[in-house]
């Protein structure tokens, strides 16, 4: 059985790391930390009602630049309270058109891991399906 920092989502069985695959180092768990985060809406998480940003909720509102400046603001202070280690240094937004399955974003969020002074990007394409 192998050591792991966390287990990777969504589950996948995997029968060297035990019952789930695991997570085994820090910049993945990063990533995933900051996808559940960006994808959980306000009110979802048990005991936490402010935890989340919930970037589908933006998929209906107006395609303009103040959308997105209160999107990418919203990002901003999700990560500095629940993933301080996280620097955000660019969002942007590429907003779909709808079509017959809905509307959809793509989101790409560029970070640094401050201790680690590793830069990303995580990519996040979201529907309202």
């Amino acid at each position: 059985m192998s050591n792991g920092l966390a287990v990777q989502l969504p589950l996948i069985e995997d029968s060297v790391d035990g019952f789930y695959l695991l997570i085994k180092d820090y910049p993945s768990l990063s990533v995933q930390n900051l996808k559940m985060l960006l994808l959980t809406n306000p009110g979802e998480r048990v005991m936490d009602p402010a935890f989340g940003v919930g970037l589908r909720r933006y998929l209906f509102e107006p395609n303009s630049r103040y959308t997105f400046s209160v999107m990418r603001g919203d990002i901003e202070t999700q990560v500095q309270k629940y993933l301080p280690f996280l620097d955000i240094e660019d969002v942007q937004v590429i907003k779909g058109t709808p079509a017959g399955d809905g509307l959809s974003a793509r989101v790409q969020v560029f970070y640094k891991i401050i201790p680690l002074q590793f830069q990303g990007v995580l990519q996040i394409d979201v529907s309202n399906n």
